[in-house]
């Protein structure tokens, strides 16, 4: 019998006077992870805090269609 994942909690939060949205994935679990999204002069960008203890920094690139981004890395702490 396949081993079936468990449905994936997440939570979202905007913070910090409506400059910043925080998304909790897998809140109040082991595996709790942040990922913290906000503007940067006029670019999204997002850090997300791995349960895995790096940092990866991402940046946001509209993929042609004004409801699509794509996020690509933009560098990391802790790797």
């Amino acid at each position: 019998m396949a081993e079936t994942m468990p449905d994936a909690q997440i939570r979202y939060e905007v913070t910090s006077a409506g400059s910043a949205v925080v998304e909790t994935l897998f809140p109040g679990t082991g595996h709790e992870m942040v990922s913290v999204y906000h503007l940067d002069n006029g670019r999204l960008v997002m850090t997300h805090y791995c349960a895995m203890g790096n940092q990866p920094h991402m940046v946001a690139q509209a993929d042609g269609t004004e409801r699509v981004f794509r996020f690509v890395c933009d560098g990391a702490a802790n790797t």
